[in-house]
């Protein structure tokens, strides 16, 4: 993983957004850089950036959120950090944003906004804090902490795994290689264990319950199932014998009453159609009128159009006399409108003359004057302007040349009487470390004591809990005892319920029975549907009968209407004809002329040439009313068609559905037998009360058993519950005993750590006291004593004073430049204000001129056309003239329109006369055709018709009322003669002569004998079927049982080999193996690493089994110390070796390529610190970019690459260098 660019903005210090690019000069020149500064100034703050954008948290304020984020710098409204970062050869860019609500400073922290995104393709992974985090942990292998603590090595972490203790190293491991599996495979192991003890001890005691019968008991059990199936084969066949006698009986009753039934319906059908016989006379005189009203109809028709037309006579002639009133005035206003178009043109045309020749040449000067006007006016408001702002210049130039006087006073003074802070900025970095050495052995003190406190408390704790622990084990083995006697006395208890009916005899009725209920069931169904199919047959046989005469009486209709249709089309085409010959006998006669011949007859003379030899009115009106009838003959012809055809379909369908009911009820009758053989019981096939006594009886018994065995399984489950509980507390006891061999280890190895940690802590007092007074020694030499406490902020305070008097004496340079700059400029600026005055007067003097010579046009203008512009005054006379012209050519249409008018409405009044003479004459030939039709049909007047009509739904509803009748009389005589006959076919059956004279209930009670018989066979045959397939059941699963716990016992071997290797329940056993596997590989790794910065040490663990580290010094004859006995050089120096091991260690996951190290050289002399560089020189020459932060003057001047963080004075901000300020337009600066 190698860090190519990073971008922040507004982060602590740094206010502004700058860019740093990696993969450009100067850092592909030189990969090994510092970033340098005072103190506070924000150099860590790049690192925090890094860490923002790849984990959205830092190492100094943790996790950022929208209710926590104090690295915004203060007074913004929003802050970021972006990183670009390449894993193998990808290139991918992390970004993490904050702002407040509405950019605004005070505003509320809005939720962070994150991405995470592909460089070269742009193609976005994440959008979301945690689904980013999971792809930057996957992409690079490395999360928080791994990077933390092997790419960027924070600001007072350098040496956190070399100082920490064992525990805390152990931890350190863990989160640096992920060897936390190993842990967690322990506790696995552990569990899966104890699960497969308990699985394979409750499998032992399951088979321990199993009973099974011997071979003799089962060779008799065969036996008597076999002599149990002959007898129910002979009782069988006594009840089929008694039931058959039955069924005669319960058939000939009801083909009985069914005959009788049939004849009394047969009857009232034919006294309902003799009533009818008054409604039927009266559709038949309906019918008549209905086949003449055409006639009448047309007849009135013919007088309402004569009353039309003589209501229209007397309109036309009052419309005109109007239209001759309005043609005469409209002739008039014609004559107006011409002499008024005449004036209009004369007066525009003057007026136009006048704009062209006068007011347009006055446009265009004043609109010229105007322009120039404005460009005048403009260019002097601009040299005023001018004018105005050198001289505010030269004020404020001489304002600045008097302040800087004072400031370079001031400061001058200043450093005067300060000279002696100049030493600080020497001395100051080599104090920070020596205290930061102090600081880190103090706490390092107090963490002894603590640990020394924590120590002796967790011995007596301990000795506590070995204590608790052998009580807790000392009750599980009472409550074990207690126990195993309540499982004695349980088992008893099973044991005698088993010998008054054992569980295996019990199941096997139970079975019977169960057996049993599938082919009852099935019995009952095809009882039920037979005795249906019975009852559908005799449905279907009446339906029959019905549909046919239905049928025959509809195929009757259809010929009668077809004929009517006939007939009628036959007339529509004579009359069509007949029209068509009129209409071409009228065009001759219009082209007859007086004294021509005729094309037809070649006569001169035309006497008939006006008359027309038939009535066209009336043969119309009877071809709409023949097209009429014939489409609505159509309509019922399909209608009954459509009848006839859903009639056919009705009895089709009725005789499939006959037939198969017939068909039905046969495969019924022959499943019967094997149905009721199955189910164990002999009843006829229209016996239901037989069916339902059986089943009663099959519930009654089964009640009884599951009562019986619920019993013995609530003893068993009670009994089991017990063994689960005495299991359960046998393996409490197991944990008991290994809890208190467990607490006795952790004893022993408490008070083992509490004797290591008191001398720890007499060590790290020693070296603690020594430092400080040589840092108090320094600082008093130089003049500034070191305080008893509070040494952040004497550092701070001596910052600060070192700081402002370098500040100052730049300064007084750079005032002393500037005052003279500014003289410069004020002598410039009053020349250019002189020359300036008088270009103003100049513009002036010629502006005025210009106006006066602009207000004389205007005026003149406003004389000739007011304000009116030219184009409007030309096109407003021009307008004049158009409306005129348009008035005199509408006038002249509205007289042309009344003219036209009157002419059309004295033409259309002569044909409305003649229209009214030739239907007066057509109404008096349908009256009298009318009076012919009326005395045909029987009806002496225009009443007795009126009379005789009936309305559509009357006629409709007594033809159906009469189709019913008749239909209903040939359906009940068919189902008269169908009974006849199925009652004379019983009769000759076969077995009449056997069970007509025999008694009904005698033929009962034999069959009630003989069913009960048959019964209790069965249920002897299902009691021995049912223990039979028991003990089947049992063999098996015993069988089945003993194979799975052979199965287990091999499993369990395994799993206890692998548990004695690995398991344990806290995971300790494996976890400790993995970890000092992965310590032994970072010590080879750090030693190689020490090798090259001092041959003089080597690292080494303190023992085989723990996680100790131990410093050998190989100029001392190989003697091994404890890390803390070390001194600052000497720390940082092994402190980086494990560093840079670290991140070896984890590059099994992903290269690292990039390294930061903020801090840790300040406690170096000149010969460790050239030591450290040569090896950073050596990880730079090896391909890794590495980033120092340091104060340290030798490095600054031993690294050339420095990015600089500037402090600004008084501000509490900072600022990089120039060409690291981001800028979206540009391209960045190297």
């Amino acid at each position: 993983m190698k860090i190519l660019t990073l971008r922040l903005k507004n982060l602590n210090a740094l206010k502004g957004e700058w860019k740093l690019d990696f993969t450009g000069a100067p850092f592909t020149d030189n990969g090994l850089f510092a970033i340098t500064g005072a103190t506070g100034a924000g150099k860590t703050t790049l690192l925090d950036a890094i860490c923002l954008a790849l984990y959205h948290q830092t190492p100094r304020l943790g996790q950022l959120s929208a209710s926590s984020n104090e690295i915004m710098t203060r007074g913004t409204g929003d802050c970021l950090a972006e990183v670009e970062f390449s894993v193998k050869g990808t290139a991918y860019r992390a970004f993490w944003s904050m702002r407040r609500a509405r950019g605004n400073a005070d505003g509320n922290l809005q939720p962070a906004e994150v991405e995470l995104a592909e460089v070269k393709s742009g193609k976005v992974l994440a959008t979301q804090i945690r689904p980013k985090a999971e792809e930057i942990e996957r992409i690079t292998g490395l999360n928080f902490a791994r990077f933390t603590k092997s790419m960027m090595l924070s600001q007072g972490d350098f040496a956190a795994f070399l100082n920490a203790q064992e525990n805390e190293r152990a931890e350190l491991l863990e989160e640096l290689t992920g060897t936390e599996i190993y842990g967690e495979i322990s506790r696995r192991v552990h569990e899966k264990y104890k699960e497969a003890e308990q699985e394979l001890a409750l499998l032992r005691g399951n088979r321990n319950n199993i009973s099974v019968l011997s071979e003799e008991e089962r060779a008799s059990l065969v036996l008597a199932l076999a002599q149990a199936d002959n007898t129910l084969k002979e009782a069988r066949e006594a009840c089929e014998h008694w039931q058959s006698g039955l069924n005669w009986q319960a058939g000939f009753a009801q083909r009985l009453s069914q005959k009788q039934q049939a004849e009394a319906a047969l009857a009232k059908a034919k006294d309902d159609l003799t009533a009818f016989a008054p409604e039927a006379e009266k559709l038949r005189q309906g019918e008549l009128a209905e086949q003449i009203k055409p006639e009448y109809e047309q007849l009135r028709a013919a007088e309402s159009e004569v009353q039309t037309l003589q209501q229209r006579n007397e309109l036309l002639k009052e419309q005109q006399q109007q239209s001759a009133q309005h043609a005469e005035s409209s002739l008039k206003e014609k004559d107006q409108c011409t002499a008024a178009l005449e004036i209009a043109e004369q007066e525009g045309s003057a007026r136009i003359a006048l704009i062209h020749n006068r007011v347009i040449p006055l446009d265009n000067n004043i609109a010229r004057l105007t322009q120039e006007k404005r460009e005048l006016e403009s260019a002097l408001e601009q040299q005023k302007a001018i004018t105005d702002k050198l001289a505010a210049d030269i004020a404020g130039y001489e304002q600045a040349v008097v302040s800087m006087h004072e400031q370079l006073t001031a400061h001058k003074n200043y450093l005067d009487a300060h000279r002696a802070d100049s030493v600080l900025l020497t001395k100051l970095s080599g104090w920070r470390g020596q205290i930061n050495q102090l600081g880190g052995l103090t706490a390092i003190v107090a963490t002894s004591e603590e640990q020394a406190v924590k120590a002796r408390e967790q011995v007596d704790g301990q000795t506590h809990q070995v204590a608790q622990a052998e009580k807790a084990r000392n009750e599980a083995i009472n409550l074990y005892n207690d126990k195993q006697s309540a499982v004695t006395k349980q088992q008893q208890i099973v044991n005698s319920l088993a010998a008054e009916q054992s569980g295996q005899q019990i199941e096997q009725e139970l079975l019977a029975i169960e057996q049993c209920w599938a082919p009852l069931n099935r019995a009952m169904s095809l009882q039920q549907q037979y005795l249906k199919l019975c009852g559908k047959q005799s449905e279907h046989k009446a339906e029959q009968a019905r549909l046919q005469s239905d049928y025959d009486e509809a195929v009757k209709q259809c010929g009668l209407m077809r004929e009517e249709f006939v007939a009628l089309r036959q007339s529509l085409k004579d009359v069509t004809l007949l029209l068509k010959q009129e209409e071409q006998l009228a065009e001759f006669r219009m082209q007859l002329t007086d004294g021509e011949a005729c094309p037809l007859c070649g006569s001169l003379s035309h006497p008939a040439s006006g008359e027309v030899a038939l009535d066209v009115s009336a043969t119309l009106t009877r071809k709409h009313e023949l097209e009429a009838r014939l489409k609505e003959a159509e309509s019922r012809g399909i209608a009954q068609n459509e009848l006839c055809e859903r009639l056919r379909l009705g009895l089709e369908q009725n005789t499939q559905a006959l037939e198969k009911a017939i068909q039905d009820s046969d495969d019924i009758a022959a499943q019967w037998e094997t149905i009721s053989q199955e189910a164990g019981v002999s009843v006829s096939l229209n016996d239901e009360t037989g069916l339902t006594q059986y089943e009663q009886q099959q519930k009654n018994r089964g009640a009884v058993l599951r009562e019986q065995r619920s019993r013995a399984n609530l003893e068993k489950e009670k009994l089991a519950a017990l063994t689960t509980e005495l299991n359960e507390l046998q393996r409490q006891v197991s944990h008991g005993e290994n809890q208190v061999a467990l607490a006795a280890e952790r004893l022993a190895q408490y008070q083992k750590q509490a004797g290591d940690t008191q001398s720890a802590l007499k060590s790290a007092q020693q070296q603690c006291a020594a430092l400080h007074n040589a840092i108090a020694k320094e600082t008093a030499d130089a003049g500034h004593p070191l305080p008893s406490s509070g040494f952040e902020a004497w550092l701070e305070s001596l910052e600060e004073k070192a700081q402002q008097w370098a500040d100052t004496k730049e300064q007084v340079t750079a005032l002393e430049q500037q005052a003279s700059q500014q003289a410069v400029y004020r002598e410039n600026a009053q020349q250019n204000w002189q020359a300036a005055k008088a270009q103003a007067g100049k513009l002036s003097t010629a502006f005025n001129a210009l106006c006066d010579t602009l207000t004389q046009h205007q005026t003149e203008r406003h004389a000739l056309a007011g304000t009116t512009p030219s184009q409007t005054a030309i096109t407003e006379a021009e307008q004049r003239i158009a409306q005129a012209k348009q008035v005199a050519q509408q006038a002249q249409e509205r007289a042309t329109a009344a003219k036209e008018r009157h002419t059309g409405i004295t033409s259309s009044l002569n044909a409305a006369v003649e229209a009214l003479g030739a239907a007066q004459q057509k109404t008096e030939e349908l009256s009298e055709r009318w009076q012919m039709q009326r005395n045909r049909a029987g009806f002496d007047s225009d009443t007795d018709f009126q009379n005789a009509l009936l309305t559509p739904g009357v006629r409709d509803q007594l033809s159906r009322e009469k189709q019913t009748l008749e239909a209903a009389t040939q359906r009940h005589s068919a189902l008269f003669e169908s009974a006849c006959t199925q009652y004379n076919s019983w009769l000759n059956d076969e077995q009449a002569a056997l069970w007509q004279q025999a008694d009904g209930d005698e033929l009962q009670s034999k069959y009630q004998q003989a069913n009960e018989e048959r019964d209790r066979i069965l249920t002897r045959r299902g009691e021995l079927a049912a223990r039979c397939q028991a003990d089947d059941e049992q063999r098996e699963k015993l069988h089945s049982l003993s194979e799975g716990i052979a199965e287990k016992e091999q499993a369990f071997e395994i799993t206890s080999a692998l548990h004695g290797l690995i398991g344990s329940a806290t995971g300790d056993k494996f976890r400790k193996f993995a970890q000092g596997l992965t310590l032994d590989n970072l010590i080879v790794l750090a030693n190689r690493q020490l090798q090259r910065l001092h041959g003089r040490y080597r690292l080494q663990r303190k023992q085989a089994d723990g996680l100790a580290i131990l410093v050998v010094d190989t100029w001392q004859g190989d003697i091994a110390r404890d890390t803390r006995t070390l001194s600052g050089g000497e720390s940082f120096l092994v402190s980086l070796s494990l560093a840079l091991a670290l991140s070896d260690l984890v590059s099994h996951k992903t290269s690292i390529d990039s390294l930061f190290l903020d801090e840790g050289f300040g406690t170096l002399d000149a010969q460790t610190l050239d030591i450290a560089l040569d090896a950073l020189d050596n990880l730079n020459a090896s391909g890794k970019m590495i980033g120092v932060i340091s104060h340290i003057e030798a490095m600054k001047e031993r690294i050339p690459v420095q990015i600089r963080v500037n402090k600004r004075s008084g501000l509490g901000i900072s600022e990089l260098d120039k060409s690291f300020r981001f800028s979206p337009e540009a391209p960045l600066a190297g």
